[in-house]
C-alpha cells in the first residue's frame, strides 16, 4: 500500500504538468491545418426537434365535419368526450372512435388532436370540429390520407 501512495505522489505532479501541457495547446491548430470542432453527437441530434411529431402510421378514412352546436352533438356542446372545453380551447379538435384522448392527426397538412367521440357506429371515420357552420356544410363528406403522429 504504500509504494502505491509513492507511485501516485511521484506521479500526481507529472499528471498534473502534463494536463495543463495539453489545455494549453488545445486552441492552436492541428499540424494538418484543421482546427478542432466538437462533432455534432456532442452537441446532441439536430436531425429534428424533440417538439416535432413523427409519422407512426398513414391510412385512408371517411372525414366529415361537425360544428359544436346543440343540433349536432349531445347536451353539451362545447364539453367533448373527454372533458375539454372546445368552445375555449384554441386547438384543432376532432372526434373518432378509433385513437385515444391525446393522439395527434394530420389531415392535409393541419395537425388535429383527438378530444372528442362519435356515435359507436362509427369507428373507422374522423370528424373534425370547425367553427363556421357553412364550411362544416362545404366539407361533407371526404375521403382523406390522416397520418397519425407522436411526440
Amino acid at each position: 500500500m504504500k509504494i502505491y501512495k509513492s507511485i501516485l505522489v511521484l506521479l500526481f505532479p507529472l499528471a498534473l504538468v502534463f494536463g495543463q501541457l495539453c489545455l494549453d495547446n488545445a486552441s492552436e491548430p492541428l499540424k494538418n491545418g484543421y482546427e478542432w470542432q466538437p462533432s455534432q453527437y456532442m452537441q446532441g441530434n439536430t436531425a429534428r426537434s424533440y417538439n416535432e411529431p413523427v409519422v407512426v402510421k398513414e391510412m385512408l378514412r371517411m372525414t366529415t365535419a361537425y360544428n359544436a352546436i346543440l343540433s349536432q352533438t349531445d347536451s353539451t356542446p362545447c364539453i367533448s368526450a373527454s372533458g375539454l372545453n372546445v368552445c375555449e380551447t384554441g386547438r384543432n379538435i376532432v372526434a373518432t372512435n378509433e385513437f385515444p384522448f391525446g393522439t395527434l392527426i394530420e389531415i392535409d397538412g393541419v395537425i388535429y388532436e383527438v378530444q372528442d367521440r362519435m356515435n359507436s357506429r362509427y369507428l373507422y371515420e374522423v370528424d373534425i370540429l370547425m367553427e363556421d357552420y357553412n364550411d362544416a356544410k362545404t366539407w361533407g363528406r371526404q375521403e382523406k390520407i390522416i397520418k397519425v403522429l407522436v411526440n
